[in-house]
């Protein structure tokens, strides 16, 4: 939000209603519909200097507005603050990466039907996505420079749901296997630290046929071959 208000000053003088307005026709999702986040945002920037009272204008019976412009040490701090996000990839984790990590937790039919799921919700979303793109642009004249963080989000979805179907891919293959029985032995074999060194590792590989393997000085394990595994 702070990040928006700033690059609109910078193109010139607005209140911060006028802000808000203008975050929302330019369909800026990640900032729009936060007033309350907004006035924070410019109270921030004016206390770093970043801002500065314009002038104070009435339009009609309603109270005073209060215009602001950016400094000169804002425009060059948008600059820097740009350059930056844009150079330096984040590591911001998600929950759906955390639940990735633990999916061996679920029955391998309950896993496959959330990620059905989460792929029909995702060919949906870029479905929805490219008709706005598309109405934006051909019937309101929309300007892709204002659009781009748009593709940038469309592309991610479809990244995303190349990489699901080709995770249930695998699954219903058995070229990688979902077990809970798996999970509670390689616990029990390897200790909730891991293996000691030199120890013996419980592999997991694709479920074909099954086997009953007994570790030295470890538990019965079920181990899964098939593959190249």
């Amino acid at each position: 939000m702070t990040l928006a208000a700033l690059g609109l000053l910078t193109e010139r003088p607005r209140h911060t209603y006028e802000i808000q307005r203008e975050l929302h026709q330019r369909r800026k999702e990640f900032a729009a519909g936060k007033p309350r986040a907004l006035y924070h945002a410019v109270d921030r920037l004016a206390a770093a200097g970043l801002i500065e009272l314009a002038e104070t204008v009435r339009e009609g019976h309603r109270p005073e507005r209060i215009v602001y412009r950016a400094t000169a040490a804002g425009q060059e701090e948008l600059r820097h603050w740009l350059l930056d996000l844009l150079a330096r990839p984040g590591q911001e984790p998600s929950a759906f990466s955390a639940a990735v990590s633990m999916i061996g937790y679920l029955p391998e039919r309950e896993a496959l039907q959330a990620l059905s799921e989460r792929v029909a919700q995702l060919e949906g979303m870029i479905a929805a996505i490219d008709a706005v793109l598309s109405s934006l642009q051909e019937q309101f004249g929309m300007p892709r420079l204002f659009l781009l963080e748009r593709e940038y989000e469309r592309s991610l979805w479809q990244a995303e749901l190349a990489w699901v179907t080709e995770l249930i891919g695998e699954l219903r293959s058995g070229a990688l296997a979902v077990d809970q029985e798996w999970l509670h032995a390689h616990v029990a074999a390897n200790g909730e630290a891991g293996a000691a060194p030199g120890a013996p590792l419980a592999v997991q590989a694709p479920k074909t046929r099954r086997g009953q393997v007994h570790t030295e000085g470890g538990p019965e394990l079920t181990v899964h071959w098939g593959g190249d595994s």
